[in-house]
């Protein structure tokens, strides 16, 4: 018998999505296994958050002006662990969040 300790589940947090997360969490139930979703940023987003800079670089655009902060992409990471997590808590049945344990994981 296949041993599965952890199940990777892509997610865009869609409705779509759902019945994936919901049939992943199933499975890592009958296993004893743990789910982690995995939602990837679009460059778009963190766009959003880094202004003033170059294309590609973390210098000023433009020479002379004020060096700005990088933005505080943990604080970004951490907000859409929670979303993610909320997410979860509604589309998921109470018993299967209690006996699975599922780690929200964030990447660019």
């Amino acid at each position: 018998m296949i041993t599965i300790k952890s199940i990777l589940v892509p997610t865009d947090l869609s409705m779509v999505s759902v019945p994936a997360i919901g049939y992943a969490v199933s499975l890592a139930h009958h296993h004893g296994a743990e789910v982690i979703l995995l939602n990837v940023l679009p460059i778009e987003a963190m766009k959003k958050h880094i202004t003033g800079y170059a294309e590609g670089f973390a210098i000023p655009a433009q020479a002379g002006g004020s060096v700005q902060s990088q933005p505080d992409v943990g604080k970004l990471y951490a907000q859409k662990k929670q979303v993610m997590l909320a997410f979860v808590q509604e589309k998921i049945g109470a018993e299967l969040r209690k006996t699975v344990k599922i780690t929200p994981v964030v990447r660019l």
